[in-house]
């Protein structure tokens, strides 16, 4: 075939291997965990009404996490239209330029969920204690989690002044970010991101110790806080693809392949921070197929009494509220009580 002799300016950039299979791989892979976090997040809003408790701050932050999630995952498709049907042999400057501002929109929405989300796992946390220490650290992390957001929305807004001279070559009077401060800044947001999974991945696991629950039901929910690590895994992927970027080396390419591993990131997050919630669903799930136990209200380990000095009232919980976090540490709410009262000898 006869070499092209048009100018690049008018057939625009060349579509690459590369771009069609981040394109595929995130319809496909990103679509999935998507179905799988909203359904969480639903489950957990349902499980909310049923206990009575209501919904919480943690309930409300990562709700918001799965609409921005939603969010960045339409937009995404969107772009993703003229690469998923029959291969074009070139992406049209027009197309590029109604293409890249949809893609900024939807890498704030991603910025702006994964923070909503580490936010939700912080007050969620804080219910496990109270101490000054635990709070303070907990509030510093969401501090962090916040001023980093702010700081990535900055740094893409100001990637370009004008902010299209960032994929308009038309646009010549421009300001720019250099390559290596761009990839320093985003390399600074990922480690930030790793750091923060690790910490509320690791940390909650530290507690497991103090449950009283067997050792095989302390090992499952171990597992299923462990799962958080997959969203590190994704982070970890994310910024080295970022450290692989050029602009002259296939940036669209890598662009997506950048927003596939941010997506990825933000809906294991958001599945894995669910998950402890519905500790009292996935326990009786795994009581039926024999791989741990199930007990609502009655004695046994999830079902504590408190007794009072003879003469006194006693309160045993009848039910156990869906708001049970891991076991008998203290995040548990009881919503159904009864009172019994002892009598004393000879009355």
């Amino acid at each position: 075939m006869a070499a092209i002799s048009a100018p690049p300016s008018l057939l625009g950039l060349p579509v690459t291997d590369l771009q069609i299979r981040n394109s595929r791989t995130y319809t496909g892979v990103v679509t999935v965990l998507l179905f799988i976090s909203t359904s969480m997040v639903a489950t957990r809003i349902v499980s909310r009404g049923r206990s009575r408790v209501g919904l919480a701050i943690d309930d409300r932050f990562i709700i918001a996490a799965s609409i921005l999630g939603i969010i960045d995952w339409a937009l995404i498709l969107s772009t993703l239209a003229p690469v998923l049907g029959p291969r074009p042999e070139f992406l049209r400057f027009s197309q590029l330029n109604q293409i890249a501002p949809i893609t900024m929109a939807s890498t704030l929405a991603s910025s702006w969920s994964v923070a909503l989300l580490k936010t939700s796992i912080a007050f969620m946390l804080l219910r496990l204690q109270q101490s000054r220490r635990w709070v303070l650290f907990l509030y510093t992390i969401i501090t962090i989690q916040m001023l980093t957001a702010v700081f990535a929305t900055i740094m893409h807004l100001t990637r370009c002044i004008p902010l299209p001279g960032l994929w308009d070559p038309t646009v010549t009077a421009k300001a720019c970010w250099s390559d290596a401060a761009f990839k320093a800044s985003l390399t600074v947001v990922s480690v930030v991101i790793i750091a923060t999974d690790v910490v509320f991945t690791l940390v909650p696991l530290t507690f497991l110790r103090h449950m009283r629950r067997p050792v095989r039901d302390r090992a499952i929910i171990g597992v299923l806080l462990s799962l958080g690590l997959f969203a590190s895994a994704a982070s970890i992927v994310k910024a080295a693809v970022v450290q692989s970027f050029a602009q002259d080396d296939d940036g669209v390419g890598k662009g997506m392949g950048i927003a596939l591993w941010a997506s990825i990131e933000a809906q294991i997050g958001i599945t894995a921070a669910c998950i402890p919630c519905l500790r009292s669903a996935f326990s009786r799930f795994l009581g039926r197929v024999g791989l741990g136990s199930t007990v609502r209200g009655g004695p046994g380990p999830t079902a504590a009494s408190w007794h009072g000095e003879e003469g006194l009232p006693r309160v045993v919980p009848t039910s156990q509220s869906e708001e049970d976090i891991l076991g008998d540490m203290r995040i548990m709410r009881k919503t159904d009580i009864e009172i019994e009262l002892s009598s004393r000898p000879g009355t």
